[in-house]
């Protein structure tokens, strides 16, 4: 996983429109199942209705949320030292995707984070190469020719119930960047609608640690691509 070298887009440069519309979200409180693949942390909703993300004229359903360290995305060509991506599948789109972004700063605990950063899951026994994996929606690395699942995730006994929407808090969800692009894991799919809070969060320098050493990814720097 860590082989998938992409260009992600840098948003100093990016135009906004002074006026857009809110994301919409509906995320529901939910048992969630709390897993590390070997290449991020991943909350996975287990509700019958996870909630949606709304915007633009579409709707997404929530599959998961999960964690990069530093930030995959860059402003001013400067990493944030966290971002989490909820991921969601396209409605009435099949094998296309949204998500939802949100950059934190180092300050204040974030009380999302709270409810289960002392229930991270370490670290698989055996970590996983990229060169015959790739990755479910689910989080679930997959050999690529076979498309089978493989070993290589542990799970936390942590199961919520979660607020989601603790996640981005009272930060305003009218202030964003979107493009269409690819996922960041093997096979890359190429159908994903982001969208980017400019506004951040924040959590504590224990907790940045405490991801860190779950996520694992020290020599390269993260578990950024």
């Amino acid at each position: 996983s860590d082989s998938t070298q992409q260009s992600p887009i840098d948003f100093a440069s990016c135009q906004t429109p002074e006026a857009r519309a809110a994301v919409d979200i509906t995320w529901a409180p939910q048992n969630v199942e709390l897993i590390n693949h070997g290449h991020a942390v991943q909350l996975t909703a287990m509700g019958t209705s996870p909630g949606k993300m709304n915007v633009g004229g579409n709707s997404y359903t929530l599959v998961q949320c999960h964690f990069h360290y530093s930030s995959e995305h860059t402003v001013g060509e400067q990493h944030y030292p966290f971002e989490a991506h909820c991921v969601h599948t396209k409605d009435g789109h099949d094998g296309e995707y949204g998500v939802f972004g949100v950059f934190f700063e180092l300050g204040a605990e974030s009380a999302f984070l709270g409810n289960f950063v002392g229930d991270l899951p370490g670290q698989p026994g055996r970590r996983l190469s990229a060169g015959n994996v790739s990755f479910n929606l689910m989080g679930n690395p997959m050999d690529s020719a076979t498309k089978r699942r493989l070993q290589g995730s542990t799970t936390s006994s942590y199961t919520g119930p979660l607020d989601f929407k603790q996640l981005y808090g009272s930060i305003p969800l009218t202030h964003y960047w979107n493009y269409f692009g690819s996922f960041t894991t093997p096979p890359c799919t190429e159908a994903v609608d982001f969208f980017i809070m400019m506004d951040t969060v924040t959590l504590s320098q224990a907790q940045l640690d405490a991801f860190r050493a779950a996520i694992g990814w020290g020599a390269a720097g993260g578990n950024f691509r």
